[in-house]
Parts: structure tokens; C-alpha cells; sequence
């Protein structure tokens, strides 16, 4: 039995700055969990931000180089570096909502569920980092930005934005250009990326956003479908710049429990 209870080592992990030393610690953590080796929770002081990942220059999202539509081994390298960037920022969102919000009235199925995000999480970082490697690159050999994790340091304050923000509007995205991303790479003939994106990251995606409903829904679970609904629009008109973009991936959002009820009045504010 560990002596450290969970959010002091959701801490720790968000303070490591090797990534795939928290990919690792990840994974360990959730074994423990799930094995019962850690089941104390704790509130702790939770850090603002986490650690830099280590090797890896971050810049001003305008900064980044644009990624070609084309399909040359450069730009499949810019979109799976750009990927892996994104699983290694969710792994640290996934431990964060963990250890942000332990002062608050949650049930166990709360942990379980994120803890069990960050651990697919740090399974994805694995393994889109192992398919850069295959084609002779590695993640940090291009810039990437910050911007998601500002979402996070933005929604510091509320459990109900952090998931309406970062799970429901920022997770829900990626699951809208995951058609078009899978296409560039299966018209290049790079069937082994599209087999990892395909068969393993996006279906647990989908569970992801499911999540962020999920919880966001119980924070609201004594009001009306419609009510819940109304909440959500006016924390997305309050705290995220612009309009949703189209085109949404209704058939994977509809997986994910999210009607368009949600989001679609969100594109044309």
C-alpha cells in the first residue's frame, strides 16, 4: 500500500518533466489504483502548472509551422508530433482535475474515471511517440504551444468550466478532425499510423468526451436535461473565445452522449 495518497502523486507526475517518465509514472499509478495499492484521497497544494516537458521548445501557437495538407513523410512527422504533443498535455489535464478539484464532494467513480483517462492518455503518448520514432523522428524535435494547458489554467477556478472547456469543447474538437486527419495519412498509403489513430486512440476518445458529459451532468444532476443544456452554452459563451467551428462529428459525439442540443447553437452565436 502506497503512503502517498492519490492527489499527491497526480503532483508528482504533473511535476515530472521527462514525458516519458510520466507516461511510466502514469501508467503505474493507475495500476496501483485500480489494484487498491493507493486509495487514500487528499487534498493537497496543487502546483499551477506543470513541469516543461523536458527537450521540447514551446511556443506561441502562431509560432508553430503550419502543417501541409499534403502527404510527404515531413508532414505525417508535423501531425503526429503535433498529436503526441496533445496526448502528453492530456495526461497532465487528466491528473490535474484529479488533484485540482479533491476538496470538493466527489465520488470514488470520479477518480476511477480520470485516472483511468490519464492512463489512456499516457498509453496514446506511448505510442504516437514510438511511431515517430519508426519514422526516424522523436516528439520535441519540432516546436508545439501551449494553448490547451492555458485552457486548463483558465478553468482553474471551476470544476463545471474545467470540464466544459477543456472535455466538452477543446476533446470534443479533436474528435471533429480526427475524419480528415486519419484521411491525409490513409491517402499517403501510411496504414500503420491510420491503424493507431483508427483502431486505438479514437474509440477512447470518444469515452473521453464521454466523461466530460458525464460529470458535467452530475454536477447538475438535481436539474432538467434542459437546464444542464442552458449551463453549458453560458459557460461557453463566458469563458471560450469564438464560436464552435464546424463541421462536428455528430456520429462520435452522439457516442459520446453529447446531442447537438449542446453544441450546435454554439456554432452560430
Amino acid at each position: 500500500m502506497s503512503s502517498k495518497n492519490l492527489c499527491e502523486i497526480a503532483c508528482e507526475i504533473l511535476l515530472t518533466s521527462d514525458p516519458d517518465l510520466k507516461a511510466s509514472r502514469t501508467i503505474q499509478a493507475v495500476e496501483d489504483w485500480t489494484a487498491g495499492r493507493i486509495s487514500e484521497i487528499r487534498a493537497c497544494k496543487v502546483p499551477d502548472k506543470p513541469a516543461k516537458p523536458l527537450g521540447v521548445q514551446l511556443v506561441d501557437p502562431w509560432k508553430v509551422p503550419k502543417r501541409g495538407k499534403g502527404g510527404s513523410e515531413a508532414t505525417r512527422i508535423s501531425s503526429l508530433h503535433s498529436l503526441c504533443h496533445i496526448e502528453q498535455v492530456a495526461v497532465n489535464l487528466s491528473w490535474d482535475i484529479v488533484a485540482r478539484f479533491a476538496d470538493q464532494d466527489l465520488p470514488s467513480a470520479f477518480y476511477d474515471e480520470w485516472v483511468r483517462v490519464a492512463g489512456e492518455e499516457a498509453k496514446h503518448y506511448k505510442i504516437l511517440s514510438e511511431r515517430l520514432q519508426e519514422l526516424n523522428s522523436k516528439y520535441g524535435n519540432l516546436p508545439a504551444h501551449n494553448r490547451l494547458w492555458e485552457s486548463a489554467t483558465e478553468t482553474a477556478d471551476s470544476l463545471e468550466a474545467r470540464l466544459a472547456i477543456v472535455h466538452m469543447v477543446h476533446e470534443a474538437r479533436g474528435l471533429d478532425i480526427h475524419p480528415q486527419t486519419v484521411n491525409r495519412f490513409r491517402s499517403s498509403g501510411d496504414m500503420r499510423s491510420v491503424s493507431l489513430l483508427e483502431d486505438v486512440i479514437y474509440p477512447d476518445e470518444i469515452t473521453h468526451v464521454e466523461a466530460g458529459v458525464r460529470w458535467f451532468k452530475y454536477i447538475y444532476k438535481d436539474s432538467s436535461e434542459d437546464e444542464v443544456i442552458r449551463r453549458f452554452h453560458e459557460i461557453v459563451r463566458e469563458r471560450f473565445r469564438g464560436n464552435l467551428k464546424e463541421p462536428f462529428n455528430h456520429e462520435a459525439r452522439a457516442k459520446a452522449g453529447f446531442s447537438r442540443s449542446w453544441y450546435e447553437p454554439l456554432s452560430h452565436d
